[in-house]
């Protein structure tokens, strides 16, 4: 019992002195998730009881936080091919007039790989990090951060998922981290066919992940689907400046752009 009072007592420390500071390193999920497997091997004393009132009151502080100051800024999620990397289109001109292949190749986990790119487009993206926070949600994960980024001249952006967790599911989670008030904004070229099959009840009856879908993005409020096909275009970044300068836009109500704008070539 006396070990058991002194690891709460040290786990207690931690929740009251620390929650700020994990706030701000945007970390805090990840330290909610550990507590809680720690506190599953500890009695129930009257200490670990006062750690999950804590832990409720961290948790709830983190929501709030979320909505206020700086980290009301909305959340771009970002996918690489066919959203950055245009190679594959058939006239890449046709999206940006200075549409360049990048002259090396970019390493990736899967290997290296060719890239064609616009240097308006990169110089547009990065604009949007200035007032909103721009997460990599692609297959590239650290690599887009570590490798592709410093090549194109964009900037060093957040990797948004965790090894292990599907794009669908870091998508969910980075909205429950958003909360539902916040802008949240993904770009992705598969978005049309995950939504697509989302609506299909056939599929939804045998996919646990696309009914999770269902509270967490493709019905959240406050969010923008878009869906390029070959690549973003200048129609698609005018439409992203809009947003941010007005998220009145998607008050309430989940956008999706995804024949209008984002099947051009399709």
């Amino acid at each position: 019992m006396v070990v058991v009072r002194q690891e709460s007592t040290e786990i207690e420390s931690i929740v009251v002195r620390k929650p700020l500071e994990l706030l701000q390193k945007g970390t805090h999920h990840i330290f909610i998730r550990l507590l809680s497997t720690m506190l599953s091997f500890l009695n129930q004393s009257a200490a670990v009881n006062r750690i999950r009132l804590n832990v409720s009151r961290f948790a709830s502080s983190a929501s709030k936080k979320a909505v206020q100051g700086k980290d009301s800024r909305p959340i771009i999620l970002l996918d690489v091919d066919f959203v950055i990397n245009m190679l594959g289109c058939p006239d890449p001109a046709k999206l940006w007039a200075d549409a360049v292949r990048y002259p090396k190749y970019i390493t990736a986990s899967t290997g290296d790989f060719e890239v064609c790119y616009s240097k308006t487009m990169v110089e547009r993206i990065n604009a949007w990090s200035e007032v909103a926070y721009i997460r990599w949600l692609t297959t590239l994960d650290t690599y887009a951060r570590t490798d592709l980024a410093p090549a194109l001249g964009l900037g060093s952006f957040k990797v948004a998922r965790e090894v292990g967790v599907s794009k669908q599911e870091a998508a969910v989670l980075n909205a429950i981290e958003a909360g539902p008030d916040r802008l949240l904004i993904w770009i992705d070229d598969d978005l049309i066919y995950w939504k697509k099959l989302h609506e299909d009840d056939r599929a939804l009856e045998s996919s646990e992940t696309f009914r999770r879908q269902d509270a967490g993005i493709f019905n959240r409020p406050n969010t923008v689907l878009l869906s390029p096909c070959y690549g973003l275009t200048s129609e698609h970044c005018a439409f992203v400046d809009r947003v941010i300068a007005d998220p009145a836009i998607t008050k309430g109500r989940t956008v999706c752009e995804f024949e209008a704008i984002g099947r051009v070539f399709c």
